[in-house]
């Protein structure tokens, strides 16, 4: 047999016997080759094959090894940079990693990193890696190694990098002191903090302390320096000298100690001073906020030399930002940076003789206390343009006690929230006055009198109505604010003002509109049709159009709410709120898909104050359902008109609004506010709606007092019919004249809708029959089937089912709840096999749907209609009493 590479054409074909071929093949090179087969047999004779085509492909990925951690020493408290593991094909360490492929000698390699572990993948020797605090450090930094060989084949891997700090501070050098002795028990002289710096950590993050182990004496450290010791130390003829040992350390515990010689000697000359800030004097321990001016001069010469006074000399602790010479022996130091001065001294020298100024004490801070009051970030408005306004919505409470308040330097002294600053008069009582909403006054404390760094615990000012605590926290309360003024461009002011204890004052007011529901729909709507005008031709033209549609929709319904009087204490229940919220809902989706297609990004504000709107209404809904629920003291319960239900109802309901302001979109705000309103209302708002209503019908039709029989029941069928009524159908025929596609299906729809109205009635009418009640099952049935396959002539599927999900698929639970509890009551149904089965279809239905698994329990509602209509048949249809006549089994059975 021979075997010709006939694809290159170079060698020339190489001819074996039978057995020569390895029975492991032969190799190949990467590429596509051509091979012939010869065959001969013993007589001579010859023959050759075709060609074969041999494909031989490199599809296996190189194989890959981090190894352990990459270790690096920090080199800077803004972070190091790295130089990134090696590749190594046969072993994964410290500093290399392992990779290898079957075919390839060489891979390319490709390692990637995100700062601060976001963000887009840069180089990795590009980032800088922060120094890794989780514990042994593993972990804070990911390199990412791409490897890919000559065939194409690619494996990702990663390691870990580890960025520690095993090195101590550095001092810089320390210079030799001199302080002055005051003969009193302890010196008072003030020496300067070193200065160190650190590979990793910046240093006001680091600790700086003096060993005061000869000292019986020593005062307290503070930041900037610390007091030295008088008795100790070693006499070098008239002086006496100390070796201070300085131990710096970072927070990992890396220490470095250094010595710094301190000579005490004890001043001869006499001096006077003024420390002064804007020509008032300064008190000894407090902050202040100007320049200090500190004037010493001396009063005493040296009689040892014959130097002229103006030879005399100044030596500062510290040392000033500037320092004058007024001659005669007067220096001028000018302290204009910030810090705390502890101790300061002054040195006057003439000759070898000086004279000391001790212990002046003070803080200099000029940086204003600050606030984080997010949730209003605007500090000014433009009043020609409303729009650039924060807006907010009536209902909502705003969060005070999320805010801090902090001065780092001489700290919080005094804190004060008000509403409306200077306003007064009629005007006021008509918009709102100046009220102060939370104030607080803070006392100082320290040997320089300071107050806290940062304040959060905040509460309400007595007797301020809108401000009132919510889990300890104080809010807020915008329902107890107006909402706007005739104009409708009035807005609210906020404002916050903080005093430190140096004197800095930070005053700052929050604008912000105030707007309800209505007007949110009104405002984003006229918005809309305004952005319209520049939108002809646009890609988001058509979602324009369509948001402004559901807007003016969500409008109509809104303001088509029942009148008052139609129920006791519930006089604002209103059955469009469903509808309007969902429409509402659907404009927000319209305007995000506009945004998507290229719309301005200020459309996003416009989403935002929909679903804000909605948020309020929906808490203003809920709180009024919580005073039913507890009424303000002195005032009875509604316990005979509340079901004990209703307050696990109303928790879930919370727990959605809650959700709904923790999401970061209008849009998904929208739906969630939207899906509270459903929670809380559904089913018990239309039920107490018409529970006046229908009971006076009842007791007009009968004139006895006796109870009517299943009113319960019969009151919420009336609530449901309602519904239907007034919402469903309206949508639908809304749907079907706008749908080029689908009007006849929803014509279907629309008679089999009047068909459960009738169902509906006839149940009132007749007492609640079994009959029908069987038929309104089969029906409501039917309608949700008809409704789910007919949903894409649709053209808005989002209002169906939600209004289904409230309304119809509550009439197939209370229908098919009525009608098997019926069916059930019959002699020896517990044997009967297909009565179970009917019952425990029914409750496996329920809990689908009560569980949102809308279409699996319908499956499972239209699989049992057959079983319902022959045990019905079996036992309650009555040939005598046309009211409970047999129904036709062929409709609802297949064989």
């Amino acid at each position: 047999v021979d075997k010709r590479m006939s694809a290159t054409n170079i060698a020339t074909p190489e001819v074996l016997g039978r057995g020569d071929i390895p029975a492991d093949g032969i190799a190949l090179q990467l590429g596509t080759h051509n091979v012939r087969w010869r065959a001969s047999d013993s007589a001579g004779n010859v023959g050759y094959s075709g060609l074969q085509r041999v494909d031989v492909r490199d599809t296996t990925r190189p194989t890959y090894a981090a190894g352990p951690p990459l270790v690096v020493e920090a080199t800077s408290p803004q972070g190091t940079q790295i130089t990134p593991k090696s590749l190594h094909a046969a072993t994964a360490n410290g500093t290399q990693f392992r990779g290898w492929d079957a075919c390839d000698a060489e891979l390319a390699v490709t390692q990637t990193s995100r700062q601060d572990g976001e963000g887009d993948w840069l180089p990795a020797a590009d980032v800088i890696y922060q120094r890794s605090t989780n514990p042994g450090g593993v972990g804070n930094h990911t390199v990412r190694v791409l490897m890919r060989d000559d065939s194409g084949n690619s494996t990702l891997g990663t390691y870990e990098v580890t960025i520690q700090d095993t090195t101590a501070p550095t001092f810089s050098p320390l210079p030799t002191l001199v302080v002055g002795d005051d003969e009193s028990d302890c010196v008072n002289s003030y020496i300067p903090r070193p200065r160190i710096e650190d590979n990793s950590f910046f240093p006001h993050e680091l600790t700086v302390a003096p060993d005061k182990s000869d000292d019986f004496c020593w005062a307290t450290s503070d930041a900037q320096g610390t007091r030295i010791p008088g008795p100790g130390g070693r006499v070098e003829g008239s002086i006496i000298v100390h070796d201070v040992t300085w131990t710096g350390c970072d927070p990992a515990q890396n220490c470095r100690e250094a010595i710094q010689r301190v000579e005490v000697r004890r001043p001869t000359l006499a001096a006077e001073h003024t420390i002064t800030v804007g020509g008032r004097a300064v008190e000894m321990g407090t902050y202040v906020n100007g320049t200090v001016t500190v004037r010493a001069r001396l009063t005493r010469f040296s009689d040892e030399c014959n130097d002229p006074r103006n030879a005399a000399r100044s030596v500062w602790l510290p040392e000033p930002d500037q320092v004058d010479d007024g001659g005669e022996g007067e220096f001028i130091g000018l302290y204009t940076s910030d810090g705390d001065y502890l101790g300061t001294n002054v040195q006057l020298w003439h000759c070898d003789e000086f004279a000391l100024v001790p212990n002046l004490t003070f803080g200099k801070d000029t940086i204003l206390p600050e606030h984080d009051m997010e949730a209003l970030d605007q500090a000014s408005v433009d009043p020609e343009n409303v729009d650039s306004w924060p807006r907010l919505f009536v209902g909502n409470k705003l969060d005070l006690g999320n805010m801090t308040v902090s001065d780092d330097r001489s700290g919080v002294r005094f804190i004060r929230v008000m509403l409306n600053p200077g306003q007064g008069g009629e005007e006021a009582s008509e918009w709102g006055r100046e009220l102060v909403v939370m104030q607080r006054t803070i006392a100082g404390s320290g040997r320089l009198i300071h107050g806290p760094a940062e304040v959060t615990d905040f509460t309400c000012r007595e007797g301020a109505a809108p401000c009132v605590m919510v889990d300890g926290r104080p809010h807020l309360d915008l329902t107890k604010l107006r909402t706007f003024d005739r104009d409708q461009v009035r807005q609210h002011v906020l404002r916050i003002e903080i005093l430190d204890f140096a004197g800095n004052r930070t005053i700052d007011d929050r604008y912000f509109l105030l707007r309800d529901y209505k007007r949110a729909l009104t405002d984003v709507a006229n918005r809309i049709e305004t952005a319209l005008l520049d939108a002809a031709e646009e890609d988001y033209q058509a979602d324009l159009d369509e948001a402004k549609g559901h807007l003016e929709v969500s409008l109509s319904y809104w303001e088509a709410r029942t009148g008052e009087g139609i129920g006791p204490d519930f006089s604002q229940r209103q059955i469009q709120w469903g509808p309007s919220f969902r429409r509402a809902e659907r404009g927000v989706v319209a305007l995000s898909r506009a945004r998507r297609n290229r719309a301005p990004s200020y459309f996003r504000i416009l989403e935002t104050d929909i679903s804000q709107a909605m948020i309020g209404q929906m808490q203003l809904y809920l709180d009024e359902q919580e005073e039913l629920l507890n009424p303000p003291e002195g005032q009875d319960p509604n316990e005979d008109q509340i079901p004990e239900w209703w307050d696990e109802t109303l928790e879930d309901a919370r727990a959605t609004l809650a959700d709904a302001r923790a999401q970061a979109s209008g849009r998904r705000q929208s739906d969630r506010a939207a899906d509270a309103y459903n929670d809380a209302a559904a089913l018990y708002e239309l039920r107490y709606d018409h529970l006046q209503r229908v009971t006076e019908r009842t007791v007009a039709a009968d004139e006895s007092e006796d109870p009517v029989e299943d009113g319960e029941l019969r009151d919420l069928v009336y609530a449901l019919n309602n519904i239907i009524h007034s919402v469903i159908k309206e949508e639908i025929r809304s749907a079907r004249d706008v749908s080029n596609a689908g009007g006849d299906q929803l014509d279907v729809v629309i008679r089999r809708l009047n068909q459960v109205q009738g169902c509906m009635d006839r149940l009132v009418r007749d007492n609640l029959n079994d009959r029908t009640f069987t038929l309104c099952y089969l029906d409501i049935v039917e309608i949700v089937h008809q409704l789910r396959q007919v949903q894409g002539a649709l053209v808005e599927t989002y209002t169906w089912r939600s209004l289904l999900a409230a309304s119809v698929f509550g009439m197939l639970d209370i229908s098919i709840y009525h009608s098997v509890n019926a069916l059930v009551t019959f002699e020896g149904y517990d044997e009967n096999p297909e009565a179970l089965e009917a019952l425990e279809q029914y409750r496996l239905g329920t809990e689908e749907l009560r569980a949102g698994d809308v279409d699996v329990a319908l499956n499972r509602y239209l699989a049992n209609r057959c079983r319902m209509v022959v045990l019905y048949n079996e036992y309650y249809a009555d040939p005598e009493d046309p009211s409970l006549g047999a129904i036709n089994e062929d409709d609802y059975c297949d064989d």
